[in-house]
């Protein structure tokens, strides 16, 4: 057709294309890097190490207040603490734990 552009070929077709990819793939990614947060160090059942009996912990209350308690008893499914007077305790499951905004803090 007199009235079509030239096409020049590009030459590897498919099989170039594909190890260029390949070869992409590669190479580190450029661009700002980011470290993510050390991963914490799990004691029993998943929880972090710090949760362990008789262990000192602090405690915040859905209202925000803080305070120090003991850990009493860990289970496989549930983490006793006892309150400083002495009596009155509190149990939380292993997801309340480890939450974002569990309520207990090292």
């Amino acid at each position: 057709d007199a009235f079509a552009p030239p096409v020049k070929p590009r030459g590897g077709g498919i099989s170039a294309l594909a190890a260029a990819a390949s070869e992409a793939a590669l190479r580190p990614a450029k661009g700002p890097t980011t470290t993510a947060p050390p991963a914490p160090v799990l004691g029993r059942y998943g929880l972090p190490a710090w949760i362990k009996e008789d262990a000192v912990v602090l405690y915040r209350s859905s209202s925000g207040k803080e305070m120090k308690v003991m850990v009493k008893q860990v289970t496989p499914e549930k983490v006793k603490i006892l309150f400083t007077d002495g009596k009155t305790w509190k149990g939380f499951s292993h997801s309340q734990i480890l939450a974002k905004d569990g309520p207990l803090r090292q």
